[in-house]
C-alpha cells in the first residue's frame, strides 16, 4: 500500500520545497515562479516567506495561498477553524473573483495607506457577512 504524502498544511514550507523542487530543476523552478535560483535554494533551507512569495509559491505548485501560508508559519491552524466567521468570509473570498483580487492585492502592498484602503474594503466584506449571518 503506497502511503500518500502528508496534507502540504502538515509540512512546514522548507519541508514541501525540499519535496518538490528537486535540486537539477530549481533554476527551471525559480524561473518559472519569477524569483532567482538562490532565493528559492535559500527558502528550500528554511529562509521565512512573506505573504508575496507564498502567492508565488501557490500559484506554482496548484496549492492553496492558506495552506502555503500554514507552511509558512504566517497562519496558525486556528486562523481558519471550521466553525469560526472566518472561515465563512474565506469560502466568500474563493469564490469570488473580485474578493480574491482584492486580497491578492492587499497582500502585495508595500505602502501603510495603500494597506489600509485594501483592508477597509475587506472589513467592510466582513461586516456584511457578519450582518448576514445576523439576520
Amino acid at each position: 500500500m503506497t502511503q500518500s504524502p502528508p496534507h502540504p498544511a502538515r509540512q512546514t514550507l522548507e519541508e514541501f520545497l525540499q519535496a518538490n523542487v528537486p535540486q537539477g530543476k530549481l533554476r527551471q523552478i525559480a524561473a518559472k515562479m519569477g524569483v532567482s535560483p538562490s532565493f528559492l535554494s535559500a527558502l528550500k533551507n528554511g529562509k521565512s516567506a512573506g505573504p508575496a512569495t507564498c502567492r508565488r509559491i501557490a500559484d506554482y505548485f496548484g496549492v492553496s495561498l492558506t495552506d502555503t501560508l500554514r507552511m509558512a508559519g504566517i497562519l496558525d491552524d486556528d486562523t481558519f477553524a471550521p466553525d469560526s466567521l472566518t472561515a465563512q468570509v474565506v469560502e466568500r473570498i474563493k469564490h469570488d473573483q473580485d474578493l480574491r483580487e482584492i486580497l491578492d492585492h492587499y497582500l502585495r502592498l508595500r505602502s501603510p495607506a495603500d494597506r489600509r484602503s485594501a483592508r477597509i474594503m475587506l472589513v467592510s466584506f466582513v461586516q456584511q457577512v457578519v450582518q448576514e449571518k445576523q439576520r
